[in-house]
């Protein structure tokens, strides 16, 4: 939980600026580049699974405390947060009614059956996402080219082949627009938007290196080109799903271990998984390890509050 300006907050938060509540409204502004990108290149499919995943997960998170009796937390900017997020990790053309699904399951089931905020044992965002793909695997892989409309391969699934073994081909990594979740289709979109989080300090700037850099390693590693930990959901797990307040330990360096291994693991598994990008799946592993890491760091040599927080 965020705390005041003179308390350590949770990793991989700098400070509270205010408010918990302050920072999860900041980070769904944030969220909005990626959105836009979005609804540029898909039109207003993008723009209604937004509208329906977000509003799914406000609207459960308000049921779910008219049922179990408690105030609704963070003035539903959390609930937001989630749906908001979850949009942004699915196709464009995914159904709307599962879109609601997943924003339902991730808000009442995953967090809020297990006492809310900073309670579930897993991330809800990312226990949403694998409900769905899990449940509904084929449309959570039909996935459309952007520019021409076609059915195409999802987000990385064309790097398992070399395409992006050489220079010239580095700029359909950076630029040309890229099938996959409907937030992920463009990196500039991603990259402005992660470096707002970070400008604001919100987002400790390491955490979204360290991921970044173990994939890129990883990928240089089985042959790939490094510049291929920039593309798709993986720059998208860098910037939103590793900062997410549920994801991460609380402590600082357990947050930079989490994020090394999480970016290793990534593209470790692109190998095995070239159908559907494992970046996700590769947070949601690691988070299993979150409690050991929230342990482990927090020791008189390898905790250190925020700079400009006292202890």
């Amino acid at each position: 939980m965020i705390r005041s300006k003179t308390s350590p907050s949770r990793a991989p938060f700098i400070r509270a600026a205010s408010t918990a509540s302050d920072f999860l409204w900041k980070r769904s502004a944030a969220l909005l580049i990626p959105a836009a990108a979005a609804v540029f290149f898909y039109g207003p499919a993008a723009l209604a699974l937004f509208a329906a995943s977000a509003a799914a997960a406000v609207l459960a998170e308000r049921a779910m405390g008219f049922i179990l009796k408690k105030p609704v937390p963070f003035q539903g900017g959390h609930a937001l947060g989630i749906g908001l997020t979850l949009a942004l990790m699915l196709p464009p053309g995914l159904p709307l009614w599962m879109a609601v699904l997943g924003a339902v399951f991730a808000v009442a089931v995953a967090r809020d059956a297990f006492g809310g905020p900073g309670q579930a044992p897993l991330p809800p965002i990312l226990a949403g996402f694998l409900f769905l793909a899990v449940s509904f695997p084929l449309e959570m892989r039909a996935v459309t080219d952007p520019v021409t409309g076609h059915a195409a391969a999802h987000g990385l699934a064309w790097l398992k082949d070399g395409v992006a073994d050489s220079g010239p081909h580095l700029s359909r990594i950076f630029m040309t627009p890229q099938p996959g979740g409907a937030g992920m289709v463009f990196f500039p979109a991603l990259a402005a938007a992660g470096l707002l989080l970070i400008f604001q300090r919100l987002v400790f700037w390491e955490l979204p290196f360290l991921f970044l850099a173990a994939s890129a390693l990883t990928a240089f590693g089985f042959g790939e080109h490094p510049a291929a930990a920039l593309a798709g959901s993986n720059a998208f797990a860098a910037f939103f799903l590793i900062s997410e307040g549920m994801t991460a330990p609380h402590n600082r360096h357990g947050a930079r271990f989490f994020a090394l291994l999480a970016g290793f693991l990534a593209a470790a598994l692109r190998q095995v998984s070239g159908a559907f990008d494992p970046s996700a799946a590769a947070v949601m592993m690691v988070s299993f390890l979150t409690p050991w890491l929230e342990e482990a760091g927090r020791t008189e040599r390898g905790w250190a509050p925020p700079r400009g927080a006292s202890a």
